[in-house]
């Protein structure tokens, strides 16, 4: 028996991350101590935003000239990219509201933001190929054997699980670089397509975050949100759903 994957399984991206981000703590969105401090408050949510802002400029401008292919790829793809950035501008807007209503409430309530946007890029994935690790008669890396089944990676598969591993990389990177879950999250680069394994560089589809955010504000735990949201049974990710749907079946 062969069971093939494209990257490893969610539950151990999800292990990684548990690894990663124990005694890492959420990271408080707004401080705003009294009425007094409001104003002080509000003046920061500027300077975040602009921090926001300058983050998802230098990422556009980084990704743009990595889309390739022929004609009507290159389009594709460029589209895409203006697509994410707008989602990205649209993002910092959101997080300059949120933060000014937080202030005004003396930093607390259903609108605080949660995370700070953060400058951070992962280290490029591993080429499995390049492991050493033993090789089946597919040509493929063998990552474990034992008698009668190995798990078998497939590095140029593509597909909604594929989109979920680039995404979850970024954020456990992000946490092991030694920054806070509630801010990788919030960073992560939004997809700009429906179908992120064939984006020119790992993202996180936009409803990720606003999922994660809307159950870290109720109450929900870190790690316990980012399993929900990222590897539950309504995966935020597109296609991944609709892939473990059809391995059930």
């Amino acid at each position: 028996m062969i069971l093939l994957f494209s990257r490893p399984p969610p539950g151990m991206l999800a292990a990684a991350i548990l690894v990663a981000v124990a005694g890492a703590g959420a990271s408080a969105g707004v401080t705003a101590a009294a009425p007094t401090a409001a104003r002080a408050c509000i003046k920061a949510c500027k300077s975040t935003r602009g921090t926001c802002l300058r983050i998802a400029k230098s990422r556009n401008a980084a990704v743009a000239p990595a889309c390739s292919g022929d004609r009507q790829a290159h389009r594709t793809c460029v589209a895409g990219v203006r697509h994410a950035f707008k989602s990205a501008r649209t993002a910092c807007r959101t997080l300059l509201a949120d933060c000014r209503a937080c202030c005004r409430a003396g930093g607390q309530g259903p609108r605080c933001p949660v995370g700070q946007p953060i400058d951070f890029t992962p280290p490029a994935p591993q080429d499995l190929t390049q492991l050493g690790l033993p090789t089946a008669a597919s040509g493929r890396p063998i990552v474990i054997a034992i008698p009668g089944a190995q798990l078998e990676v497939d590095p140029a598969r593509k597909d909604g699980l594929t989109g979920l591993g680039a995404c979850a990389h970024w954020i456990t990177e992000c946490v092991a670089g030694g920054h806070a879950l509630d801010d990788c999250a919030r960073s992560a680069p939004p997809c700009g397509t429906a179908t992120p394994w064939e984006e020119p560089a790992a993202c996180c589809a936009p409803p990720c975050f606003a999922r994660y955010q809307e159950m870290r504000r109720a109450g929900t735990e870190a790690v316990a949100a980012f399993d929900a949201v990222y590897f539950g049974t309504d995966s935020c990710m597109p296609g991944v759903t609709d892939l473990l749907r059809k391995g059930r079946q």
